[in-house]
This record gives C-alpha cells, sequence and structure tokens, in this order.
C-alpha cells in the first residue's frame, strides 16, 4: 500500500532555550494533527487535538492548555513559554501548573472542550482550566510576564467564585 505524502507529515522540533523539550508532530488524514514528545518535563502534557469532550485528567487542578497550529512556525515560542511560566510558578510561587499542548484541527471543535471559546481563527490559543472549569481564554502571543500574572489573577477569581 502506497502512502501518500499528503496523508502523513512530521515536523520535528527542539525548543533552543528549553532542551527538556523535544517533540514532533504528525499528521494522518485519520487522526489529524498529533504531539508526541520524546523529552519534556513531567507537568508537559500531549494532548488529544479533537476531543469529543474535556479529557477527565483536565478536570483536576491549574491546567494551561496551550492550542498550536502545528504549521504555524512560531508555535514553539509558545510552547516555550507555557513551559518557563509553569516553571517560574512553581518555583517562585509554589503554584502546580499542568501545560498540556493541543494542535489545532479545527477551530470549531474547539467548542467540544471548551464551550466558552469564542470562535477566532487565531494561534495560539490559551485556555486556563481550574479543576476542569475554564477560569480564561486568550489568543494570540503574549508575553511570559502577562501569561503569568494572568493565571494568577484568573485563579483567585475562580476560587472567589467557588465560596
Amino acid at each position: 500500500m502506497v502512502t501518500s505524502l499528503l496523508s502523513i507529515v512530521a515536523l520535528v522540533g527542539v525548543c533552543p532555550e528549553e532542551r527538556s523539550l523535544q517533540y514532533s508532530f504528525s499528521y494522518s488524514r485519520q487522526e489529524g494533527w498529533q504531539i508526541v514528545f520524546r523529552k519534556k518535563p513531567a507537568f508537559v502534557h500531549g494532548l488529544d487535538a479533537s476531543p469529543k469532550r474535556l479529557e477527565v485528567d483536565l478536570k483536576k487542578g491549574c491546567w494551561l492548555v496551550v492550542a498550536i497550529e502545528p504549521l504555524d512556525a512560531r508555535r514553539r515560542d509558545a510552547m516555550e513559554a507555557a513551559v518557563r511560566v509553569a516553571k517560574s510558578l512553581r518555583m517562585r510561587h509554589g503554584f502546580s501548573v499542568q501545560v498540556g499542548i493541543r494542535p489545532i484541527n479545527d477551530y470549531e471543535a474547539i467548542l467540544k472542550w471548551c464551550p466558552e471559546y469564542e470562535v477566532r481563527y487565531e494561534s495560539p490559543l490559551w485556555v486556563l482550566l481550574g479543576d476542569g472549569r475554564t477560569a480564561g481564554v486568550r489568543a494570540g502571543f503574549i508575553e511570559d510576564s502577562e501569561i503569568q500574572d494572568w493565571i494568577i489573577e484568573s485563579m483567585a477569581k475562580a476560587r472567589k467564585s467557588k465560596k
């Protein structure tokens, strides 16, 4: 059986600032885009591109889900920023954040796992979850300090609203 060049594509990356992050994206017609990590910190997770609903694992604790277009040359910047911010929050504030990297197959499919999302064709998409509830949604490239402040403020608001 001959595999079409269009049905399988692999993009390999190593984040230069974060040598602990080595990954590849692959594409197939059946599965869409997928990310596979060869090396990563324990708090970084590859997520399915188009889940039917929010995964069970994402319903526990604080998660920063970064949804990215695999063909966007700047995807690495967003992934690096998420890792740096999560490390900083752990070291400086004792705040545990899991980072999920989700390839974008279809922007409308994001609504299945993040109903608060207003469809905008912009990557990266930053979704902050606290115990499975959406605490915030942002789009586009954001400086590390802004991401960190946003996480701290959004999680504080989410905790207050739970009480």
